[in-house]
């Protein structure tokens, strides 16, 4: 039934050219009320709520997001928030007021701090307190009753899970219950809530687009996923911003990618589960026409001209053996099972042996691991499997804290294919790889290839990122350096 709420919520759609429908099969929907061109702002959206990931707490600040280091302000309550001035700690201080004295308190009970998701729930109950209490103003977009509306999925969740749910509820209930607190937690109302986060709370992501903490936006909830969406959403500090891949016209549908889109149709469904439903999109419908999706998980054939992948299995979604246990490739070569299978094997014990290397700083110990895993997926898997583009985006990263720049540069190289090929374009993730292989070969005096990467990077990120961002300002003034010197160079 349609509420008041609802009527206000699509009066501000309707101004941003927005609408909301409900499709068969897609439920509640964000369509187009008008044209939208591509880089084009849709939307944009501060969270209900958000939150810092452990990661990034002690280095960024709390409100705005902003890397502070050692510039941040610890909030001297919790002595766990941290921020980069006293504006930033003056505007969140009617919701970290209350948060602050439960952090407090279970610090000098407990010895210990709320995860990032608990705080995450209670600031959401706090926030309702405070809309209650006429304390923080409602409209039609920052209002629980849009946070109530979102889907939780409990009656499909498993029990095991419902279970740890009732515990983390449990935990949020206390941080009501300390003394002096004003806010109220209702334990079923919080299991509701984390069921909400599951299928709704977005992680933020920085410009680089490497997690940084997570927030809940009640009107990016309600557009849909799809493999090969017309729409993208990245982040400005905490505040969410929704962009049109390519043109979109009155009627279109909004969607967006919920997942890493680098995989198989089973890969990318199996990312989905958690969202409990099975994509029907085009790309996955019609996986059997995509030329990678048997090759972005797929095995290598011994005729390099061939380009199939051996035993691959549609329905699987993977290599299946043959009677005579090999991989039999569509060209009629056959890669022997038992070998194939344990080469990745001893690769995946290898990378797992360089984690740990490369986090504790032994650099040039975890290139050797790398390469040597990377020699033996080689070995065996498609040149555009993902798993053997991870290894090369590892070896590019450790490359780089070696300051080993031309190996850098090589190692970005071979992704690039990769990226191009197995990423519906336009992809900030194939922008910002082409923006590093830009800046490598700047400093290794490649002014040619630089341009020539930076200039592709510029027509990816002004889409993705918006013209006016920092990462796209920084790209242009690179690309006309790069255009004068190899002009330069041109007329030596």
């Amino acid at each position: 039934m349609a509420t008041a709420g609802d009527a206000d919520l699509a009066v501000f759609l309707s101004k941003e050219g927005l609408i909301i429908e409900e499709r068969t099969g897609r439920g509640r929907c964000l369509v187009a009320g008008r044209t939208f061109l591509p880089g084009e702002l849709i939307l944009t959206q501060a969270p209900y709520a958000h939150v810092l990931d452990e990661a990034n707490q002690g280095n960024r600040c709390d409100a705005c997001f902003v890397v502070g280091g050692e510039g941040l302000r610890r909030c001297g309550g919790c002595k766990l928030v941290m921020y980069c001035d006293q504006k930033c700690q003056r505007s969140t201080w009617p919701l970290h007021q209350h948060e602050c004295r439960a952090i407090s308190a279970l610090r000098r009970l407990h010895g210990t701090v709320p995860t990032p998701t608990l705080r995450l729930a209670f600031r959401v109950m706090a926030m309702r307190t405070l809309q209650a209490t006429g304390v923080r103003p409602r409209n039609a977009v920052d209002d629980y009753a849009r946070v109530e509306a979102l889907v939780s999925h409990l009656e499909d969740t498993p029990r095991d899970t419902l279970l740890l749910y009732a515990q983390m509820a449990t935990l949020v209930k206390a941080m009501g219950d300390v003394e002096g607190s004003k806010v109220a937690v209702d334990p079923r109302e919080v299991t509701e809530l984390l069921g909400r986060f599951a299928c709704n709370a977005h992680t933020i992501c920085d410009e680089e687009l490497k997690p940084v903490g997570m927030g809940l936006f009640v009107v990016n909830s309600l557009a849909n996923h799809d493999c090969n969406p017309n729409a993208i959403i990245l982040y400005d500090g905490p505040r969410a911003m929704m962009r049109a891949l390519r043109p979109i016209t009155a009627g279109d549908e909004i969607t967006h990618a919920y997942i890493d889109l680098a995989g198989s149709r089973n890969q990318r469904r199996e990312r989905l589960r958690k969202y409990y439903f099975e994509c029907q999109c085009d790309r996955c419908v019609h996986h059997r026409e995509d030329p990678v999706d048997s090759k972005v998980a797929g095995l290598k054939c011994a005729d390099e001209s061939c380009g199939g992948s051996p035993g691959w299995d549609w329905e699987l979604g993977k290599a299946a053996r043959d009677k005579t246990g090999r991989y039999v490739c569509k060209c009629g070569r056959a890669v022997p099972a038992n070998e194939a299978d344990a080469r990745k094997e001893e690769a995946n014990r290898i990378l797992r042996e360089e984690e740990a290397s490369e986090g504790k700083g032994e650099f040039q110990e975890a290139r050797r691991l790398l390469e040597k895993a990377h020699g033996l997926q080689t070995s065996v898997l498609h040149r555009l499997n993902w798993e053997l583009v991870r290894t090369s985006d590892a070896l590019l990263r450790v490359c780089m804290a070696l300051q080993d720049w031309p190996a850098a540069a090589s190692w970005c190289e071979r992704t690039l294919p990769a990226y191009e090929a197995c990423l519906p374009q336009p992809s900030a993730l194939y922008g910002l790889q082409l923006f590093t292989l830009a800046k490598l070969k700047w400093f290794l005096e490649d002014a040619q290839s630089c341009f020539e990467a930076v200039r592709r990077a510029c027509e990816i990120l002004t889409i993705t990122h918006g013209e006016k961002h920092r990462l796209v300002l920084e790209a242009k003034d690179l690309l006309s350096q790069a255009q004068a010197e190899a002009g330069q160079r041109r007329l030596r």
